[in-house]
């Protein structure tokens, strides 16, 4: 079995490899450093660097470091232009004894939404699991970095129900983090909502069914699907989703939905497009219909001024 620190990763899928950087990776890793939205929910690992300074990590990162079995950091680019560095893809903190270790990336902000971050996951979970056998994969997430949630979340990752603290990330002394965490003998993919709520015990179940059925009743155009592995409504784009935690029901109704009703959720743990309902507690039925209504009423608009954008376009073409 190939050990993790025998041969430097060149990973490839049809979308992006992930390999050792060059030297004349320089300037296009200095778009990245010195990028205040890329570092606005992240570590401040190679922050604001000069060129001099990141030429030198490029040689130690390959070389020493990787060498000296510190960490591995690789450089991201894209399929069609594998030239080009686009992002960073990290693997740190390798625990031998216990076979885990944490992930993360950075990508360049030209590149953002188009899947990169979903690859470099995919990829390092499959040379992590497949090729090196780790057990346990550790990823950190700023609770408002919502996007690096739901890509966490689509690969496999189950969010844990506790916080961490960690110094200096996005710009903060101290920054609580969300721990998401990969088991490679564990993952299970569910096919329906009917799956995903049969996981868990009896009573857990109920209240489940019970937030599913008034979520129905509120959107009752819309369609069932699972999504980022949690059981969601859909109608013009996804509505809302639903997850059972250790201690709490989560919701997801994006961050129009939290925000739109700020007040009457104030009593409730969250985070910019999620709130937690405890789960030894009544759940709010009548709130929580209210907010997927109002989901369904932004969800029409949106889809309504889409389709009066196309006419117009249309008409004016002719």
């Amino acid at each position: 079995m190939q050990e993790l620190f025998d041969v430097f990763p060149n990973l490839k899928n049809n979308k992006i490899i992930i390999r050792k950087m060059e030297d004349n990776d320089t300037l296009a890793l200095s778009e990245i450093s010195n990028n205040e939205n890329v570092y606005k929910y992240i570590s401040p690992f190679l922050y604001k660097k000069n060129m001099k300074f990141l030429s030198t990590a490029i040689k130690n990162l390959g070389g020493r470091d990787f060498e000296k079995k510190k960490l591995i950091i690789a450089g991201v680019y894209l399929h069609d232009n594998p030239d080009k560095l686009v992002g960073l893809a990290e693997m740190f903190d390798y625990n031998k004894r216990e076979n885990k270790i944490k992930i993360g990336y950075r990508i360049n902000e030209t590149y953002w939404n188009k899947g990169i971050a979903t690859s470099i996951i995919e990829l390092l979970l499959e040379y992590l699991t497949q090729e090196i056998k780790i057990d346990c994969i550790e990823a950190f997430v700023m609770p408002e970095n919502i996007y690096s949630s739901k890509a966490l979340l689509k690969n496999g990752f189950r969010k844990e129900d506790y916080l961490l603290q960690e110094k200096n990330w996005g710009g903060k002394e101290v920054a609580d983090v969300e721990v998401y965490t990969y088991m490679r003998e564990n993952k299970v993919v569910f096919n329906s909502i009917d799956e995903y709520i049969m996981q868990f015990p009896e009573a857990v179940q109920r209240i489940l069914h019970e937030l599913r059925q008034v979520i129905k009743e509120a959107a009752p155009e819309a369609s069932e699907k699972i999504s980022y592995q949690m059981p969601t409504f859909y109608l013009h784009g996804n509505l809302v989703h639903f997850a059972a935690f250790k201690n709490h029901i989560g919701f997801y109704p994006t961050p129009s939905g939290i925000e739109a009703f700020n007040d009457e959720l104030a009593q409730y743990k969250g985070a910019k497009g999620s709130v937690q309902f405890p789960i030894n507690a009544p759940m709010p039925l009548e709130l929580i219909k209210k907010i997927v209504e109002f989901r369904v009423d932004e969800n029409k608009k949106k889809a309504d001024e889409k389709s009066k954008f196309f006419r117009g376009r249309k008409r004016h073409k002719s």
